[in-house]
């Protein structure tokens, strides 16, 4: 039989917004277990987020995480013994600036780069600071009427005695739990995307990955290998990529220097993720089609039309503070060789997702 109760949304004030007078419980694994955000969440999924828990779960009142601006659905779950906590955001192409900020797609961050979810999903897998993480699906749809459908996990493991960072198997139940959801979500909202296959092996979490000598680099880096001589100048030595798939809307490139401090963040946005980015960028704004901030250097941009669809591909560079290091002794590099690093980094990944060479700074 379904248990289902009642409580107070004070008795999990500490990871439920206030919005909510009231919680539902449920037993995951039992029969009748009762679907969330419009079914979008079903069982399966939550088998994978709430392995053997009752969980306490919601529906958020006021506009959600994202806002309320083309969201469709939203929901919240959280375990009973409160270790676990997840947020599903379900929306249309203008819920992106709220998806890009939740899924921590941001300069300056070391812990927020991104891995592709795999087995042929237009999906990411992002960690964040390892009890956190964010699993991210942009489907294109073919269906006249709706251009994109995003779906967003929002993901905390923060009671459990465990990071992302070093447990795949969290890595893996996030990326399967959000492609089931993004599943039932293209098949609620007639969406008909083209969608990936069952995820089978956990994305990787960049930050722990052990970083190659720029002049071998591959993947997301792959492209950098051209300017390793002078990047030495810099005292960047190595870098820290993944594997350079198409169907992604997101990529992340990690520079690291002769001390094994990650320096420099390049990454890649595309689709509404870049749009998204480019009207709610809170940190560093990008306007125009390039810039480079003048006033505090280590930050540029630069975009480039994509052939056959109205928007445009984002590329950054960032530099990076080094752990237990001041901001004022991050690495920053000159203007030329800014503009040389997003001129590498994109050009190469904008040919493979279709899109013209990047207008530079």
């Amino acid at each position: 039989m379904l248990k289902r109760k009642h409580v107070a949304a004070g008795s999990v004030g500490l990871v439920m917004c206030a919005a909510a007078a009231i919680l539902v419980q449920q037993k995951v694994g039992e029969t009748g277990f009762e679907p969330m955000c419009e079914g979008a969440f079903q069982e399966d999924a939550a088998q994978k987020l709430f392995p053997g828990n009752e969980v306490n779960s919601r529906r958020p009142r006021y506009g959600g995480v994202v806002g309320s601006h083309g969201l469709l659905t939203e929901c919240k779950a959280v375990a009973e013994d409160k270790k676990r906590l997840a947020t599903i955001s379900i929306g249309t192409e203008a819920t992106a600036p709220g998806v890009a900020t939740q899924a921590n797609q941001k300069p300056l961050a070391t812990n927020a780069t991104s891995a592709p979810l795999g087995a042929g999903w237009t999906g990411v897998l992002t960690v964040d600071g390892g009890t956190a993480a964010h699993a991210t699906v942009v489907m294109k749809c073919r269906a006249r009427g709706r251009e994109h459908i995003l779906v967003n996990v929002k993901y905390d493991l923060a009671g459990t005695g465990t990071h992302f960072s070093q447990n795949a198997e969290e890595r893996l139940r996030l990326a399967q739990a959000t492609t089931a959801i993004a599943r039932k979500a293209d098949e609620k909202w007639k969406c008909h995307a083209e969608l990936g296959k069952e995820v089978r092996q956990a994305p990787t979490d960049m930050v722990m990955s052990a970083p190659k000598p720029l002049s071998q680099a591959t993947g997301t880096c792959r492209s950098l290998r051209s300017i390793a001589r002078e990047a030495r100048k810099w005292g960047i030595t190595k870098a820290i990529g993944t594997e350079a798939v198409a169907e992604v809307p997101a990529q992340d490139c990690l520079l690291v220097n002769e001390k094994g401090e990650k320096v420099y963040r390049l990454s890649a946005l595309y689709g509404p993720l870049a749009r998204g980015y480019s009207v709610g960028a809170i940190i560093n704004g990008v306007p125009g089609k390039a810039g480079r901030d003048e006033e505090t250097p280590g930050w540029a941009w630069s975009t480039a039309r994509c052939h056959g669809t109205e928007s445009a591909s984002l590329f950054t560079a960032a530099s990076l503070t080094p752990p237990f290091a001041d901001y004022e002794d991050r690495l920053t590099v000159s203007a030329d060789f800014e503009i040389k690093l997003l001129d590498a980094f994109g050009s190469e990944l904008a040919e493979q997702h279709g899109c013209a060479r990047p207008a530079l700074p």
